[in-house]
């Protein structure tokens, strides 16, 4: 999940929240290998199934969608489904500025049929400005970033759910477009929406989310967030309850894992759905089993 951000989740299932294992990395060959020798190693503590090297690479691929620049990694995406039952595969989130929507539903949907239904599909509208830069991808003002990723919600929406999809906006333009053929989960895979911002973002997820993901923050910081989604949800006429409320929680290089429990628990009292552990750089698999052992002291794993 994606700045680019790997998570991987480990299959906790809580009280409170859920929790995922996360790294924070930069999209390289070097990074994806560190992440795939740290996941390898792993899998002797947590309790998910092991996945092969190749695997845990195109966990990495999926992961960095964004802003793949990755040309070398050979893996066999069916291998994934074949291996993994539980492992859920996304991005968060991938900026919508880095390809038409229309080639992401495409790409989306082939990701989750390889992948058996399991595949959560994080969007934004794009922040990297260094990285676009760089790529010579017009990311545009802060309006022009929400303007065309509300659109592009509504793209990837229609896309994934209908038989055609005819759209005519600022930003795109769609006449009688087809996407077949389509993944199993219905009405379409989650889609993850990150950020905090009340006016736009958390406007556009109360229209089109399935998971909102709060970046961090006190636990008084997510309530009012949460409450301000709330609020969009009930002028609509939605249920804020079908959105899944997940948030960052770092582990720092102190490596002081009750307080990553502690800030878990306090999100949760909160109504916190998941919470995403990022692990700090460089990455080090000794962690993990520490990790691992505090949530499960915490009381906040169910049984």
């Amino acid at each position: 999940m994606r700045i680019a951000r790997h998570s991987y989740k480990c299959s906790y299932s809580k009280s409170l929240c859920r929790m995922e294992i996360a790294s924070n990395g930069f999209i390289t060959t070097s990074a994806n290998f560190g992440n795939m020798v740290s996941m390898a190693l792993g899998t002797l503590f947590l309790p998910f199934l092991p996945l092969s090297a190749k695997q845990i690479l195109l966990n990495n691929f999926l992961s960095d969608l964004p802003s793949i620049a990755i040309s070398t990694d050979r893996v066999d995406p069916e291998r994934l489904a074949q291996a993994t039952t539980r492992l859920r595969v996304g991005v968060l989130v991938t900026g919508i500025h880095y390809r038409h929507p229309a080639v992401l539903a495409n790409m989306a949907s082939a990701l989750d049929i390889v992948s058996n239904g399991r595949l959560e599909l994080g969007i934004g509208a794009g922040w990297n400005e260094e990285e676009s830069g760089a790529y010579g991808i017009e990311l545009g003002t802060i309006k022009e970033r929400f303007d065309r990723f509300e659109e592009a919600c509504a793209v990837l929406k229609g896309l994934l759910t209908e038989d055609t999809t005819t759209f005519d906006g600022t930003y795109y333009q769609l006449k009688d477009a087809r996407n077949e053929p389509k993944g199993p989960q219905q009405p379409h895979p989650p889609f993850c929406i990150g950020g905090s911002g009340e006016k736009r973002t958390l406007k556009i997820t109360a229209k089109y989310a399935d998971h909102w993901n709060f970046v961090g923050g006190t636990p008084e910081e997510f309530a009012r967030k949460r409450d301000v989604l709330a609020a969009h949800c009930a002028d609509i006429g939605r249920d804020p309850k079908e959105i899944t409320l997940s948030a960052h929680v770092r582990l720092g290089q102190d490596r002081d894992y009750r307080k990553v429990v502690d800030e878990a628990a306090g999100l949760g009292a909160e109504g916190l759905d998941l919470a995403i552990i990022y692990i700090p750089q460089p990455h080090d698999p000794a962690v993990l089993e520490p990790l691992a052992e505090a949530i499960r002291d915490s009381g906040l794993l169910a049984a």
